[in-house]
C-alpha cells in the first residue's frame, strides 16, 4: 500500500461507491415499475370520450404506419387529432388522405408559428384547444399501438383513479451501438426522474413520456396550460411538471410490445435529434455547466475500471468490480423490461460516454447557431433560458 497514491485511491473508491449507490437505486426503480403488457385493468361501465393529440412536422416516413395502428383501435369513443406543424414534406398529403378514409381523424394545419412559442408545444396547445375528449392522450407520429392498448391505458388510469398516466414504450434499435446508447439513456432517465423509485404520488420529481402521456381533461384545465411550457424543449417531462404543480395524481408504467417505436434509426440521427433538448435539460443552457457535467461524467464512467486496475492486489479493488456489476445488473433488468438484447448491458459505460459527446455536440451547435434550431425555427438562448421549466 505504500506505493499507492492516496488521493488517486480515494478518487477511485469514493466515486465507485457513489456509482454503486446510483445504480442500486436505478436497479431498484426498474424492478418496481409495473409492466403495462402484463396488466389487466377492468373495463369501465362507460368508456369516456378520448382525444388523441399528435403534433407532426415532416413525418412522412413514419406517420401513416403509426396512425394506422391508432385508427385500427377498438376504443368506442375516440377522436384522433393530428396537428400539422408547418411540414414541408408529404406529411400534409398523407394525413389529409387518411382523414378522408377515417371519420375519427381530424387534421389541423398550422402555417404560422406565433412569436415566443416552440413549434411542437404550440401544436400540442392547438390540438388541446380543439379536443372534445374527457381524456387527452399526447403521443408522437412514430408510435405504434397494438390492438387494445388504448383501451387498456384508459382503463388503467380509471382503475388507479389518476389524472396522469405516463407509459414508457418499447424502443427498437437497429444496431448494437444504438441499443447500448438507448439503454444508457433509459437508465439515466429512470435515475434522474425517480420513476418507479417511490410511490408515484410521493415522487417529488416530474415524469412525462412523449410516446404516451394520458391526461384527465379536468385536471389539465386546472393548470396554467401549454402557455407555461411554450419555450420548454423537454415538453413531455414539462407536461408532467405542469400537472404536478397543480397536484394532479400520477402513475407510471413500462410497455414492452403493446406500445413501441423506433426512437432513432442510427447514432448519427440520435446526435441530431438530441441537439434540441439535451443541452437545455441537463446544462440549463450554460456552457460552463455543460463542460463540468461532461468532465464529471468522465470521472464517474472511468472510476470503477480505474479502481479495479489501480488497486489490484489490495482489498479495495472489489469496490470497483461491485460498481461495475451493479451497472451490468441494471442493464440486465433493462433487457428484461425493454425487450433488448443482453450483450449491450455490459457496455453501458460506453453508452454513457457517447451521451456525453451528444451533450457537447448539442452545446457546440447551439453556440455556433446562436440558439437551437428545431422544426425549421431558430430559438435564441436568452428566450430558451427564460422559458425553461424542466431542469434534470
Amino acid at each position: 500500500m505504500s506505493e499507492i497514491n492516496l488521493p488517486l485511491a480515494l478518487y477511485g473508491v469514493i466515486i465507485s461507491i457513489v456509482w454503486s449507490v446510483i445504480y442500486l437505486k436505478t436497479f431498484s426503480n426498474l424492478l418496481r415499475v409495473p409492466f403495462f403488457d402484463k396488466l389487466s385493468p377492468p373495463s369501465p361501465a362507460i368508456w369516456p370520450k378520448l382525444s388523441v393529440i399528435i403534433p407532426a412536422c415532416n413525418e412522412e416516413d413514419t406517420i401513416e404506419a403509426a396512425l394506422n395502428t391508432l385508427l385500427d383501435q377498438d376504443y368506442p369513443d375516440m377522436e384522433v387529432i393530428v396537428v400539422n406543424d408547418r411540414s414541408t414534406d408529404r406529411t400534409s398529403d398523407i394525413i389529409s388522405r387518411l382523414a378522408k378514409e377515417h371519420w375519427a381523424l381530424r387534421v389541423i394545419h398550422v402555417d404560422n408559428l406565433p412569436d415566443g412559442w416552440l413549434g411542437k408545444v404550440h401544436a400540442m396547445h392547438v390540438g388541446t384547444m380543439r379536443a372534445k375528449g374527457e381524456w387527452l392522450l399526447y403521443t408522437d407520429a412514430d408510435v405504434h399501438f397494438s390492438q387494445g392498448a388504448i383501451r387498456k391505458g384508459v382503463a388503467l388510469a380509471l382503475e388507479k383513479v389518476v389524472d396522469h398516466l405516463a407509459i414508457g414504450p418499447g424502443v427498437k434499435a437497429n444496431s448494437f451501438l444504438l441499443e447500448v446508447v438507448i439503454n444508457a439513456f433509459g437508465a439515466m432517465f429512470m435515475f434522474f426522474t425517480g420513476a418507479g423509485g417511490k410511490k408515484d404520488e410521493d415522487n417529488d420529481k416530474a415524469v412525462g413520456i412523449g410516446a404516451f402521456n394520458l391526461v384527465r381533461r379536468a385536471a389539465f384545465d386546472k393548470t396554467e396550460g401549454f402557455s407555461w411550457l411554450k419555450m420548454e424543449v423537454a415538453d413531455d417531462v414539462g407536461l408532467g411538471l405542469l400537472l404536478k404543480k397543480s397536484n394532479a395524481s400520477f402513475r407510471f408504467a413500462i410497455a414492452k410490445k403493446e406500445i413501441s417505436l423506433i426512437w432513432y434509426a442510427s447514432i448519427t440521427e440520435m446526435f441530431r435529434g438530441l441537439e434540441k433538448n439535451i443541452f437545455g435539460a441537463t446544462s440549463y443552457y450554460s456552457y460552463s455547466r455543460m463542460i463540468a457535467i461532461f468532465l464529471i461524467s468522465i470521472a464517474f464512467i472511468s472510476a470503477p475500471f480505474f479502481t479495479m486496475i489501480y488497486l489490484w492486489g489490495t482489498w479495495l479493488w472489489p469496490v470497483g468490480l461491485i460498481a461495475y456489476l451493479l451497472l451490468v445488473a441494471t442493464g440486465i433488468i433493462m433487457k428484461i423490461r425493454f425487450n433488448s438484447k443482453l450483450t449491450p448491458a455490459f457496455f453501458l459505460p460506453l453508452g454513457q460516454l457517447i451521451i456525453g459527446f451528444m451533450l457537447l455536440n448539442a452545446g457546440l451547435k447551439c453556440y455556433l447557431r446562436g440558439g437551437i434550431l428545431w422544426r425549421g425555427s431558430l430559438y435564441k438562448i436568452s428566450e430558451l433560458r427564460q422559458g425553461q421549466r424542466v431542469k434534470m
